[in-house]
């Protein structure tokens, strides 16, 4: 059995050797057990292309570099592509194993259909970009849910990456045992958007990367670094951010305009990272400005380039509109320079008093800002005092033990998935009984049948309704979408605060074809409370008298819709979701005019 390759065989042999080292058996990978209180861990990475993931790079890469600087007596399975392993030198630790996702076998597999990673077992995921693949969903898993921006600003997506994000994070965070999330802003957030019990959402504060807080970064470094990109210090504002629409570049474009039209001596502006969705419109807004001699857009920097250029900044404008984090805010910091940020979302949270915070909206309140900034000097200072004190209160340290302490609470919960908790005679060596080895094997000979059978009663199901891949994927969605349409089944988890005998539904009929009509099943924690016909196209209001007063707590709604429609047939566009109706409210109210029920009430 071919037993799985560790990162130094990428690190010293990669010319043409990394390719026959990668011969990766799921077999192995499954048949790693557990012993005492070790625990396999599952690290979700799949989706980690450096460079292009923001922040939630930077979480993942401080995750496995603090891991890999403390003995831990877990082991860690990490799934992540090619191009992650040898971009950048990758922490090694002795209990680390690394699968890339896309290797040839892998991927050869996925082409044909089959799940890559099903087989294997392992006492608990982890995802961190806030929701984990679905073939990883047979473990019990923990997922990081860095913000929720799609359901915040659903307007600064496009429509398939909408629909995608909303159905992914949905199903993740609705079958995790546990979400953990970077913002006490976030955490509320998902607890009311989902309606999550508070005791299955916690808060973990990351700290700064080691690159920021160490003291090898010299003057003369800094000044090799400023000069190469023809930079002079304290001379430019600086902002690492993605052309992402709610990074809200364009506010410091029109304060630097503003700023022209009072004084003669406008500040430079220094931007890095990735081209994004609104790249193109970031760099009209430039030429419409006529900000060319004072906009530098430096493109994607090196690790090593990115703390020289916060030291020499005047200070770190961050306008953006929606965070779940902020790294940035806490990077600058550490290397002494002053912070200027929006007052939304976790920003305030994390900045607390060593920032200055603005509308992001406010043109004329950031060219305040900039001219004060360079006018006063000694603001700088008082920021950067507490900035650098501001920053201590965030670690890694205390992100690893907060993190591997949920993992063990829920791994411990239950055996390792499948394979159980046995010992370890040699590398992945079973010490199975000979006597079960037919049963096993018998058993996965059967689960092949029957995947056969699904796959072709699937094939003929879609062949007579005519359901795209895409659409039966999504059926899976039984939550209201961003713009209220919702499927064929929808259940909803509905936290009641008060007692109510009547439950209040406003929604509306579009049919594809007039004069359709449109029935809808309303059930009630199980139990089938009424069945409504909807006859008329529009906005219709259905009034359900409960057969018992409810209690406050928590309870389900789940609504079945026929006839449903595919939105690609209608609008054809690139939106297959299944569509029935649209929610438009629904409230549990209290109606019954009982004066004993309502001199009980009050």
């Amino acid at each position: 059995m071919t037993p799985i390759f560790l990162p130094n065989a990428i690190y010293k042999n990669f010319q043409g050797v990394l390719i026959k080292s990668i011969h990766i058996s799921l077999k192995s990978v499954s048949h790693f057990v557990i012993n005492g209180e070790t625990m396999k861990i599952v690290l979700d990475l799949h989706w980690l292309k450096p460079g292009w993931t923001g922040g939630i790079e930077t979480l993942a890469y401080g995750f496995l570099n603090v891991l890999a600087r403390h003995e831990t007596h877990h082991r860690f399975v990490i799934l992540a592509p090619l191009e992650a392993m040898v971009h950048r030198r990758l922490p090694f630790h002795p209990g680390f194993e690394w699968v890339p996702v896309d290797a040839p076998g892998l991927t050869l597999r996925r082409l044909r259909g089959q799940p890559r990673f099903s087989d294997i077992r392992a006492d608990v995921g982890l995802a961190f970009c806030g929701y984990i693949q679905p073939e990883l969903m047979h473990l019990p898993f923990v997922v990081i849910v860095p913000d929720l921006q799609h359901d915040a600003l659903p307007h600064f997506f496009p429509l398939t990456e909408r629909i995608e994000r909303q159905y992914l994070f949905t199903k993740a965070i609705r079958n995790a045992v546990h979400c953990i999330t970077l913002s006490q802003y976030t955490r509320q957030f998902l607890l009311e958007r989902y309606q999550l019990m508070p005791d299955r959402v916690s808060v973990v504060y990351p700290g700064v990367s080691a690159q920021f807080l160490t003291q090898s970064l010299t003057p003369s470094s800094v000044q090799a670094i400023l000069d190469h990109y023809g930079l002079l210090r304290g001379d430019y504002f600086y902002y690492p951010a993605h052309t992402w629409p709610h990074k809200n570049h364009r506010i410091l474009l029109q304060a630097l305009a503003r700023i022209r039209q009072d004084r003669q001596l406008v500040p430079l502006l220094v931007c890095s990272g990735q081209p994004k969705n609104a790249h193109d419109t970031f760099l009209h807004t430039i030429r419409s400005l006529a900000l060319n001699d004072r906009v530098r857009w430096l493109g994607y920097l090196p690790d090593e380039v990115v703390p020289a250029l916060y030291a020499g900044a005047l200070a770190l404008v961050f306008p953006s509109k929606y965070e779940g984090f902020g790294f940035p805010i806490l990077e600058a910091m550490a290397m002494g320079c002053p912070v200027l940020c929006s007052r939304v979302t976790s920003l305030p949270e994390i900045a607390g008093d060593a920032a200055r915070f603005l509308d992001p909206d406010d043109a004329e309140a950031w060219a305040e800002a900039l001219v004060e900034l360079m006018d006063h000097p000694e603001q700088r200072e008082v920021m950067i005092r507490k900035g650098r004190d501001r920053v201590q209160e965030f670690s890694w340290e205390q992100f690893m033990t907060d993190v591997l302490a949920i993992l063990e609470r829920i791994g411990h919960r239950e055996p390792c998935s499948g394979a159980g908790r046995i010992e370890q005679q040699g590398k992945g060596s079973f010490t199975w009984d000979e006597r079960w080895r037919w049963v096993w094997r018998g058993y996965l000979r059967i689960r092949a049948w029957g995947q056969k059978i699904y796959q072709g009663l699937k094939k003929r199901w879609d062949a007579l309704r005519v359901v795209q891949a895409q659409t039966r994927r999504l059926m899976e969605h039984q939550e209201p979408w961003w713009d209220g349409w919702v499927g064929p089944v929808m259940v909803l988890s509905h936290k009641l605060e008060h007692p109510a005998d009547h439950l209040i539904i406003r929604g509306e009929h579009d049919p594809p074809h007039p004069g359709e009509s449109l029935s809808l099943a309303v059930y009630l924690d199980g139990e089938r409370v009424a069945i409504h016909q909807v006859d008329k196209a529009g906005v219709f209001d259905l009034t359900i008298p409960l057969s018992r007063v409810l209690e406050p707590g928590v309870h389900i709604v789940t609504i079945k819709a026929h006839p449903w429609w595919i939105a690609h047939r209608r609008w054809r566009n690139r939106d297959f979701r299944p569509l029935a109706w649209r929610l438009k409210k629904m409230e549990f109210v209290m109606q019954d005019k009982n004066p004993k029920i309502t001199a009980l009430l009050t």
